[in-house]
């Protein structure tokens, strides 16, 4: 996990545009893949550099509402993975990671695999079998609920 150091912790951050993505939510493993951690799509949602926690080590990207943050992947032919570290308030419905579909690279339907139900980290794996060509999927991690309390933490994005 590369992390910026803070010499005092000032509470959750918001993530702004200019942000190194890389610095809260990918691993070293996340550069030499060529991810782009782009943020939210079209529709606002706010998320948040949270300092006090992490899959092994602080910080982790924080959402708060419904809504995503986007990845774009780049990918070869054959059987992909992509994996993340989450954590979630507890709240139903759990977050999830969506893989979206991409007719052009052989994936017809989308690709959904959601967190365990449980309060400690745990990883979640999406195995994307079929792509056809080389190209670039794009992979949402999305908290599906707004209820109050609800929040989820994702860390140490992974790609095989």
């Amino acid at each position: 996990m590369l992390g910026v150091p803070y010499a005092r912790y000032e509470g959750p951050r918001s993530v702004g545009p200019t942000t190194k993505y890389r610095a809260v939510l990918g691993g070293p493993c996340a550069r030499y893949a060529g991810l782009r951690l782009v943020g939210s799509p079209s529709w606002a949602v706010p998320y948040f550099k949270q300092d006090e926690d992490g899959a092994s080590a602080p910080p982790c990207l924080e959402l708060r509402q419904q809504g995503a943050f986007r990845i774009l992947w780049p990918v070869d032919p054959g059987t992909r993975e992509f994996s993340v570290w989450c954590k979630h308030s507890g709240v139903t419905p759990v977050p999830r990671v969506r893989v979206a579909a991409s007719p052009d690279l052989g994936i017809s339907s989308d690709i959904i695999v959601e967190a365990q139900n449980v309060l400690a980290w745990h990883k979640i794996v999406v195995t994307v079998a079929g792509v056809a060509t080389r190209g670039v999927l794009e992979v949402f991690l999305e908290q599906t609920t707004s209820a109050p309390g609800a929040w989820s933490r994702w860390d140490n994005v992974g790609v095989k």
